[in-house]
């Protein structure tokens, strides 16, 4: 059950200011790039395309998701909560063609954790294309925001981002030991090491 960005994330999960407060370096701008680039790790480890979404689950900054399925069911959980709204759901027709479930048809639950749509009772399911591995797809935006609609660091929950800032403090400690002007692939390997050893929010159901 693939998951994929229609619209990514606009900005990171973790602040470069804040991450220099965090790891006391103050208004240097010596190690800019590297924290760049460990921030830059850090999100990539986090994207909906990683493997790790399925230890980590949470969509921290908003962003558009397509969810393809090869079935409908009568209730269907939205991986990457939090859950904003449902965009659309579709489905490839016994012809080939893709079509709409009007509205009135399903109801969006997003105060769930993970948030669900429930299909009405009398919506009878449509014929699907038999050869489609992945014939439904709902999209729907995720994410955490403010009530005026902002996605950013802020609105990120403070332990994930203390986890975050945590993960790249390790690399800092230890940074005299490696190369500093490391490729994005070698980081993204370090946080993968440290990284799936301490996220929060790891409980809940596997999707798919």
């Amino acid at each position: 059950m693939p998951l994929t960005y229609d619209t990514p994330p606009a900005t990171k999960p973790l602040d470069l200011d804040e991450l220099k407060d965090h790891l006391r370096i103050g208004s240097s701008t010596a190690y800019d790039d590297y924290l760049n680039l460990c921030i830059e790790a850090l999100a990539e480890e986090l994207d909906v395309n990683n493997m790790l979404q399925w230890a980590f689950k949470r969509q921290l900054i908003e962003a558009t998701i397509v969810f393809t399925l090869s079935d409908f069911k009568r209730k269907l959980e939205l991986p990457r909560p939090p859950l904003q709204s449902v965009s659309s759901v579709e489905y490839r027709d016994k012809d080939g063609t893709w079509q709409t479930v009007a509205t009135d048809n399903y109801e969006v639950n997003s105060d769930a954790d993970p948030g669900f749509i429930r299909f009405s009772d009398d919506y009878s399911f449509p014929a699907l294309l038999g050869d489609e591995e992945y014939p439904v797809r709902i999209t729907y935006v995720a994410g955490y925001s403010d009530s005026e609609g902002n996605s950013t660091h802020l609105q990120v929950p403070a332990n994930i981002r203390l986890w975050g800032m945590n993960v790249i403090g390790d690399l800092w400690q230890n940074r005299k030991t490696q190369i500093v002007a490391r490729s994005s692939a070698e980081v993204v390997q370090l946080v993968q090491q440290m990284g799936r050893l301490k996220a929060p929010h790891n409980a809940g159901r596997r999707f798919g």
